[in-house]
């Protein structure tokens, strides 16, 4: 956590170059820019339906050399757990034959990044030939013989939302490696991608899959793992990942509405101010779950649809105003805008954060009008003070992309989820929506200040 500190007030420090239109590429190919033989070279492979790879694939990228990449160094990696029912041995073969598929259609994923530009944060991600650093993306996790047998002695099936996801973090957690933030990965050479599968008794089974965040976000993490579901399903309807695409290269970093004001408030020195002020903070941070009732969500969205103000309202909508109503301690939220309006399968970091007033976010219908519009602060309206003083969060919908691996022969999905217990690095303040199963959603999150008792979230959480 300190040396992550230490590696963003440098990067804070660091001057921010003044934003041009086409200035903040987020992933773009070193082979357009000046490596051709490179790209000559590269080798030509096909995907299990027949069509061809574009050989651009092949050739080393450059990762977020925007503004925002400053702090992807200190980004934790994409990490979730999946437990499911009905599975066994050869459901993991399918698993492991699946996953390496999908590398060799996204070589990418078995790439190691080395920086090549401190001061403006230009990472390399180099892929791997097909079969190099085979082995290092998939693993099989064997429990010890005391694990084991408590686990044996447990009813999986009779524990509620709380109790497995304790029961995650108590057993699962801690067998599963640590990830790593992108400068560790760089550090170490550490694989960038991986899938790990604990066979737990009684046809139980955990999957993690970690994906680092210099080589896509949480779009780009989901749709790796539809593309190993559909493998393992023998579905052809699959589509490849797009890793390098003009409107990759020309994706503005900050929403369009940003000044250069707007930019250096929001990942400049008031930021870096509140990042110091929260130091003391961070290092005490809890991070806990809110589990929420699917149908008592669905039940408030259709009571506020049917005043008629709204055609329109997501679960996302309903959850997100809820804690913006119970969470006092930050006067401003971004959530997190998918930027893939023209291609849903491009890789990459393909995003944008955007900020608005808590205290106007807390009736599901106006958090709505701010998602349709795609902005809530106009140019140079964003305030200075929140920043400053560290009262800045962030809600991010892991729900609203979600695409799990579903094997025909498993029975049920018992729970996704990120864990308290192995998540690091996280800024204070930030809440992560995830659909668990298929009666709940759980939300992770580290909120300071949290009145469970107010308001919606009272109303919508499980009780047991």
């Amino acid at each position: 956590m300190f040396l992550n500190l230490i590696l963003l007030s440098t990067l804070c420090f660091n001057s921010f170059h003044r934003r041009q239109h086409g200035h903040t590429l987020l992933l773009h190919s070193v082979a357009s820019c000046h490596d051709d033989e490179m790209m000559a070279a590269a080798p030509s492979y096909t995907t299990s339906n027949g069509n061809a790879i574009e050989e651009l694939q092949y050739s080393p990228i450059i990762a977020s050399q925007g503004n925002t990449a400053k702090f992807m160094l200190a980004w934790p990696s994409i990490a979730t757990f999946t437990l499911v029912q009905g599975w066994n041995h050869e459901t993991t073969q399918q698993l492991k034959k699946s996953v390496e598929e999908v590398v060799r259609r996204n070589p990418i994923l078995s790439g190691r990044a080395t920086m090549t530009d401190f001061f403006h944060t230009k990472i390399s991600i180099v892929p791997g030939d097909n079969g190099e650093n085979n082995g290092d993306f998939f693993h099989e996790i064997k429990l010890d013989e005391a694990a084991l047998s408590a686990i044996s002695n447990m009813n999986l099936s009779s524990m509620n939302e709380t109790d497995i996801l304790h029961f995650m973090d108590d057993f699962l957690a801690p067998v599963v490696p640590k990830t790593l933030s992108t400068y560790e990965s760089i550090q170490q050479k550490a694989p960038l991608f991986g899938v790990d599968i604990i066979q737990l008794p009684n046809n139980y089974a955990c999957y993690v899959m970690t994906l680092s965040h210099c080589v896509g976000d949480g779009v780009t993490y989901y749709n790796v793992m539809d593309e190993i579901h559909r493998e393992m399903n023998q579905l052809n309807s699959h589509k490849d990942l797009v890793w390098s695409h003009p409107d990759i290269a020309n994706h503005e970093v900050f929403p369009d509405r940003f000044s250069p004001r707007d930019a250096s408030i929001s990942y400049g020195f008031p930021f870096f101010l509140g990042l110091l002020k929260n130091f003391v903070n961070m290092k005490k941070q809890q991070k806990s779950y809110i589990i929420l009732d699917k149908n008592k969500v669905r039940d408030k969205k259709d009571d506020l649809l049917a005043l008629g103000d709204e055609v329109h309202l997501s679960d996302n909508d309903v959850i997100t105003a809820a804690l913006c109503e119970a969470s006092s301690s930050s006067d401003i939220f971004a959530y997190t805008m998918n930027m893939r309006k023209r291609h849903s399968h491009f890789g990459g970091n393909f995003h944008h954060e955007i900020p608005f007033s808590r205290n106007r976010a807390t009736d599901p219908r106006a958090f709505r009008n701010i998602v349709k519009n795609g902005f809530y602060f106009d140019t140079n309206e964003l305030p200075i003070c929140p920043f400053v003083l560290g009262k800045v969060g962030r809600i991010s919908s892991i729900a609203s992309v979600q695409k799990l691996i579903k094997p025909a022969a498993m029975d049920r999905i018992v729970c996704h989820a990120m864990l308290s217990s192995f998540c690091e690095n996280v800024p204070l303040d930030t809440a992560f929506i995830i659909s668990m199963n298929d009666e709940a959603y759980v939300i992770l999150h580290n909120f300071r200040e949290l009145d469970l008792g107010y308001g919606s979230i009272s109303e919508l959480q499980c009780h047991h």
